[in-house]
């Protein structure tokens, strides 16, 4: 999926996040905003939340009902779900139809007490690579939701199988494409960062993380995005 114009907050949102040093102070504050844009946004979320592993359990750290935060505590106590399997695997999870899926029968069950149809979870990255929380968005019309899951197996990995229960897949409307813009723009910059650490590791025979040390101090110094200065490394000026 090739990457277009980061027009609107949702997109800077999850592309910024991307080049974000794991330890800035604010995180939660910005994923907190990034499912408040979702819901506002994109017309297929009706309720969007955000979920990160801290201390060894899943953490619920941002909803934006507290009828999505009794759906995302089923998970936490399960030990099993969309959002558990996208931050354990830093891959999306979904399930485009939550009437028939066979998986996660206690989460599948809540969802649809609560009038859900489908759902998609995204993995969020910073800089250092690594998926630091889950962003959930569940809808209420299957149908509507299926473009969205489509474009984000399509932005990650055009060959991952899709969820089963895919069905026909309307139009995705304006939101939709800003969040998969600021998707694909995060994971272009992931791409990027990664890379110039890798480059940088091999130049002065450092550990990955000396090497993402001096990146961000880097950046701290001179001003600029850890995207930008990874360019830089990546084109042989740094």
């Amino acid at each position: 999926m090739r990457e277009e114009s980061l027009d609107g907050p949702l997109a800077r949102s999850l592309a910024e996040l991307a080049e974000t040093p794991d330890e800035a102070p604010g995180l939660d504050e910005h994923l907190d905003r990034i499912a408040r844009l979702c819901v506002d946004r994109v017309a297929a979320a009706d309720y969007a939340s955000v979920t990160a592993f801290r201390g060894g359990a899943s953490t619920i750290v941002a909803v934006t009902s507290d009828l999505v935060r009794a759906l995302e505590e089923v998970q936490r106590d399960d030990k099993e779900g969309p959002c558990v399997e996208a931050l354990s695997s830093g891959r999306p999870s979904a399930v485009a139809d939550l009437a028939s899926t066979v998986r996660w029968p206690g989460f599948a069950r809540e969802a649809l007490r609560l009038g859900l149809r489908a759902t998609v979870s995204v993995p969020l990255f910073t800089a250092g690579g690594a998926a630091v929380a889950a962003l959930n968005l569940h809808g209420r019309d299957d149908a509507r939701m299926a473009p969205l899951i489509f474009g984000v197996w399509d932005a990650f990995d055009p060959d991952q199988e899709l969820p089963a229960g895919f069905g026909t897949r309307e139009p995705l409307d304006d939101g939709g494409r800003e969040l998969l813009a600021g998707f694909t723009a995060a994971l272009t910059a992931r791409t990027r960062i990664q890379a110039a650490l890798h480059l940088l590791m091999e130049r002065h025979g450092e550990t990955r993380h000396d090497a993402y040390l001096r990146l961000t101090t880097m950046a701290a110094d001179s001003g600029y995005g850890l995207r930008m200065l990874a360019e830089t490394v990546l084109a042989g000026d740094l």
